[in-house]
This record gives structure tokens, C-alpha cells and sequence, in this order.
């Protein structure tokens, strides 16, 4: 670098000059760097702000999924409840039906246990104990005459009566109607088996012949 004689830029001082200027440009780049931290650090911030916005909205809805759920639950066993037990009474008013009223009025004590019956279950095992006392002898007649065409009908509705049966005693709630429920299943058993003998059964004791 050239300069006139008088002047005092030397190499001395043109180096201290651009020392100068590097300790400036580092010092603006460290504060560049502080600053960038900084403004990272409150993103930083919000985003776990809005993280934490996104979990509580997250949590709302999916209580409201469940509770849709339970309502809707609850609605879907008032409704088979309610359907079972209207096909229960237009079977058992037909006449000719009487063993497919008892079985759909089985089916409908599993969603009755569900649904919340403030006033008990009294009814439901009085609807069951007189669509009982509607099977006879002729509810097995298939158009085949003798005591052992009338056997193998009943073996066959047992068993459709045990997987009803099976279904209300896992029930959680199955012990409001234990007590009654097995009483009267005990003597529509010994019903069914004094009709499959070929005896004809009584209209006003379950368990006992005419």
C-alpha cells in the first residue's frame, strides 16, 4: 500500500486497523448468534405452549368420543332391548309361537340387565315365569306324532335356551335377578323334561304335571 510521506498509516497500524475491524465483525456475529438463541429459545417456548394447547384439545375430544360411545352404547341396548321384548309379545299373542316369545324374551333380559331399570326386574321375571307357563306338549308338535319326535324338539330348544342362558348369568349385573332367574329356570327344566316324557304339564305350577 502506498501513502504519502507525511502520512501515520503504517503497516503497524493498517494491521491493528483490520484487528479492529475482525474483533468487530466477530463481536457482531457473536451477538448475531446471542440474539438467534435467544428468539430459538421463545419459539422453543411457544411451540411447547402450542404442543401443550393441541393435548388439552386432544383430551377433550376424546372424552367426548367416549362419552358419545357410552351414549351411544346405551342407546343400541334400549333399542335390541326394546325390540326383543316387541317381538316377545307379538310371538306369545300369535298363539303358535310360544317357544320363539320365550327366547326372545331371553335374548332381551341380557340388554335389560344393561339398561338402568330404576324400578327393578320384578316385571321381567314375571314376563318370563307366564311366557314358561305357555309351553306344552303342543309347542313341540312339528307335525310328527310320538313321544320321541316330541324328545328331540325339546333337546333342541334346550339348547337354544342354553346359549340365552349362558349370556345372562355372565352378565355383570346378572345378580339383581340371580335368585328368581334360577328358580324359575330350575322349574322350566323340570317342565321340559316331563314334556319330553310324554306327560302333559300343569297351568298353574311350573314344575308339576296336569
Amino acid at each position: 500500500m502506498d501513502v504519502w510521506e507525511i502520512s501515520v498509516i503504517d503497516s503497524n497500524s493498517f494491521i491493528s486497523g483490520l484487528v479492529a475491524l475482525f474483533s468487530l465483525a466477530i463481536t457482531l456475529l457473536i451477538g448475531f448468534q446471542i440474539y438467534n438463541s435467544i428468539e430459538l429459545s421463545d419459539k422453543l417456548k411457544e411451540i411447547d405452549v402450542l404442543k401443550q394447547n393441541i393435548q388439552e384439545i386432544r383430551n377433550v375430544y376424546e372424552l367426548g368420543i367416549k362419552k358419545n360411545n357410552s351414549e351411544f352404547e346405551i342407546l343400541r341396548n334400549e333399542l335390541n332391548e326394546s325390540t326383543n321384548i316387541t317381538l316377545a309379545k307379538i310371538y306369545y299373542s300369535s298363539g303358535v309361537m310360544e317357544l320363539d316369545a320365550l327366547l326372545r324374551l331371553l335374548c332381551a333380559t341380557k340388554y335389560a340387565l344393561t339398561v338402568k331399570h330404576d324400578e327393578g326386574y320384578k316385571w321381567l321375571l314375571d314376563e318370563i315365569e307366564a311366557y314358561m307357563f305357555k309351553i306344552y306338549p303342543s309347542s313341540f308338535n312339528n307335525g310328527e306324532i310320538g313321544v320321541e319326535s316330541i324328545k328331540i324338539t325339546v333337546e333342541d330348544f334346550k339348547e337354544y335356551i342354553k346359549s340365552e342362558d349362558v349370556g345372562i348369568k355372565k352378565h355383570p349385573n346378572y345378580l339383581y335377578i340371580k335368585d328368581k332367574y334360577e328358580e324359575l329356570m330350575n322349574k322350566f327344566n323340570v317342565r321340559l323334561h316331563l314334556i319330553s316324557n310324554g306327560k302333559n304339564v300343569s297351568d298353574k305350577v311350573l314344575d308339576k304335571e296336569a
